[in-house]
């Protein structure tokens, strides 16, 4: 599980690098990593995906957003609401 975590890592900086921090796809590879480390119980880790990738997704309006990110978009809602 830990080289999942390593390439998930990887996928997610090459997707900010060519597409951009709120690209749809960067999104998902940042939940995906986020979900694996979790998986791993790497809480701290996985806290810092969401922080660095995906609070942004908390300032926009859902209704800007694809069904994907609005799906991630409430997952993070619900990792601030249990903490």
């Amino acid at each position: 599980m830990k080289e999942a975590c390593d390439l998930h890592r990887q996928v997610l900086e090459a997707r900010v690098r060519v597409l951009g921090l709120t690209h749809p796809h960067t999104s998902v590879a940042a939940s995906n990593l986020w979900h694996a480390l979790t998986d791993l119980n790497e809480v701290k880790a996985g806290l810092e995906v969401v922080r660095d990738y995906l609070v942004w997704l908390l300032k926009v309006d859902p209704n800007q957003l694809g069904e994907q990110q609005r799906r991630i978009r409430q997952s993070v809602l619900d990792l601030f609401r249990r903490t």
